[in-house]
């Protein structure tokens, strides 16, 4: 049996530059994540084996351009957006838990994610992109008692 499923998120918010100012300023990665399309593919092999397969896309964004703060600091922000895909097999037996076989990043991608401020250092300055992970497998059990 296979189940498809997806959702999408985008916002558009504004702010102004300055105190009292005009509100014309495009808030950026670090308070408002870009647009997001997510799929998914879960395939029932059997009553006790599921595949799923997912797609995360966050869109490019380019905002703000030459637009400084009142201090002098760039405001301009450009997100190159990306698409990860991820993989998981489940396999439920009758005495031994559930096992699972994850691999995230599949094709191993190189991309920046955006992070909001309120999981960014002190040390870091926007805006705040990080690079993200690379292909990473798990594997994990779990027992029902």
């Amino acid at each position: 049996m296979l189940e498809p499923s997806g959702s999408w998120f985008g916002t558009s918010t504004i702010t102004s530059a300055a105190p009292g100012g005009p509100l014309d300023l495009v808030m950026g990665s670090d308070q408002v994540s870009p647009a997001k399309l997510v799929g998914e593919l879960k395939w029932r092999l059997a009553e006790n084996k599921t595949l799923n397969l997912s797609a995360t896309n966050l869109q490019s964004r380019h905002i703000n351009l030459g637009r400084f703060s009142p201090t002098g600091g760039s405001l301009q922000e450009d997100f190159q957006g990306y698409t990860r895909v991820d993989a998981s097999f489940r396999y439920r037996t009758r005495h031994r838990g559930t096992w699972s076989l994850g691999v995230e990043n599949l094709f191993n991608q190189y991309y920046l994610q955006a992070i909001d401020s309120s999981a960014v250092v002190s040390s870091a300055s926007p805006p705040y992109f990080f690079a993200g992970r690379g292909r990473m497998l798990s594997l994990s059990n779990s027992l029902r008692f």
